[in-house]
């Protein structure tokens, strides 16, 4: 297990986020790890970022050592509760801006940022990111009285979940690897329940999409995409497909590697650092 003597807490109405630093630069980088890991997950770009950075590293709901009960329901959380989280913190650390990077769910919470943060928001590095399109599974439990139900009777009765996963991948609905991602994080009913409670929590997190192509065109905010070229969670081409539609500041990266971009760490630095060295 991770060792939790270093975490700090970030308190906001009725939600608390644990993080952990890494790094000691002047420039602030907050950090959102993909579903099923954890901030430390970004403590191995320490060694490129620390003087330029420090990285606050964020164990979101429902993971890390100080993660939720699962079997919990929490309240639910938008976009707007976490930009009160952020300018609580910019206040605490003296700060008017930060930068924002996150993999896969934490790209889609850094997006929905956007339009809540424009005017707080220098960088943003977007990693295969969640939420470039509307899930409709995800929608329909989260929204939904009869999806609720559904959703809580498939924990409970996992046999029904299994078959249905290896269904679409028969059918080729979905491919090996989102097979394997499911299975792997449904084995358990406590997993079962994270994913469950997590869609719930976050059924109103969304990016508006019209909002964050309007801000990025009109803000002079520096946003780097960076997609793995043989993922097949978040497919490279609807990557390519959505930055398509956005204007500004806004390059692509498409990094050797799959949905496991992080592994990619001196890449991803390089990316990160390619500005300041002009500097």
């Amino acid at each position: 297990m991770e060792n939790s003597s270093a975490y700090q807490f970030l308190k906001s109405s009725e939600f608390t986020l644990p993080y952990r630093e890494y790094g000691h630069g002047p420039e602030l980088l907050i950090a959102f790890h993909g579903f099923g890991r954890s901030g430390g997950d970004f403590q191995p770009l320490e060694i490129f970022l620390q003087d330029r950075y420090t990285i606050i590293a964020f164990d979101f709901f429902y993971h890390g050592p100080h993660a939720e009960d699962s079997h919990k329901k929490m309240p639910v959380f938008t976009p707007r509760h976490m930009a009160e989280m952020i300018e609580k913190l910019l206040w605490e650390r003296k700060k008017v801006r930060c930068s924002l990077i996150g993999y896969s769910q934490g790209g889609r919470i850094i997006l929905g940022l956007v339009h809540q943060l424009p005017h707080r928001i220098y960088e943003l590095f977007v990693l295969a990111p969640d939420g470039m399109k509307k899930n409709r599974m995800r929608s329909f439990v989260g929204r939904t009285y009869a999806g609720r139900m559904m959703g809580k009777y498939v924990v409970k009765n996992p046999g029904i979940l299994f078959t249905f996963i290896r269904f679409f991948r028969h059918v080729g609905l979905i491919n090996s690897k989102v097979e394997q991602f499911y299975l792997l994080n449904t084995h358990t009913e406590k997993d079962r329940y994270r994913i469950y409670h997590t869609w719930l929590a976050l059924c109103k997190y969304m990016p508006n999409i019209a909002l964050v192509r309007h801000y990025f065109a009109s803000r002079p905010i520096r946003v780097e995409f960076l997609f793995g070229k043989y993922d097949t969670i978040i497919p490279l081409q609807s990557g390519i497909r959505f930055t398509k539609k956005m204007n500004g500041n806004i390059n692509i990266h498409i990094l050797e590697c799959g949905h496991d971009i992080l592994k990619q760490k001196k890449e991803i630095a390089e990316i990160i650092m390619k500005t300041v060295k002009s500097e």
